[in-house]
């Protein structure tokens, strides 16, 4: 049984695939099975594929298009090793990628799943998307968003079976968002602070159609993330609240206040429910807090006194290069 399954769904990824391939087949931990799930593509991903000649690599063939959740759960049936790592076809694993992931899920068995930072390239430019660290403030992050990078993940294989975890085939967008709403149920999910994963972003992987629909499917795991505190909550207000789980800059003064006031109502709801550990949604809202003031900067001098004196800002302490 190899330590680490890698799965990787594929779909017309001919031109990336190839370097997506050989990351994998170049991490420094070398126990590992590849299944490359082919989903019906229509150009030649399946001969590059092919073209990488290497013993681990498992070429799984759709007869027909499934989807990405079908494909995924086609992966999760047919992996054996101890931990299922995700890779999609057109990004980039750092060297040691799987040799950190396994050793953080072997040094803390509480944790099912481990995601990491991300590198962003391609698009506008190169930048790194930071996620939430700490397993209480990871899970309680999923009130605010998606807490992990779908790509980045690596499973206990063991908890997925024992729970029946699969992903939520009649989704075509934000899968992994609601499948990690069910996993925290039985498991702990954390982030390893390094970006052990370049981020591919062109214009397939950021249409508009496909953005639409995950926003949409997003939008509803919030919903129900938030039905979980009895808060009743319009159309609007979950608008609202997606934009600041998302870090987004506040267009005037007011609007930052209410940014503010509905964190700090999601605390106080939450200390009387207890749905959350209450230091870890403390630190997620923190976060969150300095993303939505770090990019509502057009605001101007009054905007750091602001987020110094909220009580928000105590709970989650910035790198200082993002502070500055």
């Amino acid at each position: 049984m190899p330590e680490v399954s890698v799965i990787m769904p594929a779909r017309n990824a001919a031109a990336f695939i190839g370097q997506a391939v050989r990351s994998i087949l170049q991490q420094t931990l070398k126990d590992f099975e590849f299944i490359i799930l082919d989903d019906a593509s229509i150009d030649g991903t399946r001969d590059v594929v092919r073209s990488c000649a290497d013993s681990r690599i498992r070429l799984v063939e759709n007869h027909s298009c499934m989807g990405v959740a079908k494909t995924l759960n086609r992966g999760l049936e047919l992996a054996t090793g101890t931990f299922i790592a995700r890779m999609d076809a057109d990004d980039i694993s750092m060297p040691d990628r799987l040799a950190k992931q396994a050793a953080f899920l072997n040094n803390d068995r509480a944790v099912g799943i481990c995601g990491t930072w991300v590198r962003c390239f391609g698009g506008n430019g190169r930048y790194v998307l930071t996620q939430p660290t700490g397993r209480d403030c990871v899970k309680a992050y999923l009130l605010l968003g998606n807490p992990l990078a779908h790509p980045s993940v690596c499973m206990r294989a063991s908890l997925l079976r024992t729970n029946g975890l699969k992903y939520d085939e009649t989704l075509s967008a934000a899968q992994d968002y609601e499948f990690w709403t069910r996993c925290v149920r039985f498991m702990d999910i954390d982030n390893i602070p390094e970006p052990l994963l370049h981020y591919r972003i062109h214009s397939a992987s950021v249409s508009k159609n496909r953005q639409d629909k995950s926003d949409e499917y997003a939008t509803s795991v919030v919903a129900g993330q938030l039905k979980r505190l009895d808060a009743e909550v319009s159309p609007e207000q979950i608008s609202f609240h997606r934009r600041i789980g998302h870090g987004a800059g506040m267009a005037t003064r007011d609007e930052l206040v209410s940014a503010e006031e509905w964190l700090r109502r999601l605390l106080k709801l939450n200390r009387e429910k207890s749905i959350w550990p209450q230091n870890g949604l403390a630190r997620a809202v923190g976060f969150v807090w300095f993303r939505v003031c770090h990019n509502s900067v057009g605001l101007g001098p009054w905007l750091l006194n602001y987020y110094s004196r909220s009580e928000l800002s105590r709970a989650y302490s910035p790198p200082a290069r993002d502070k500055l």
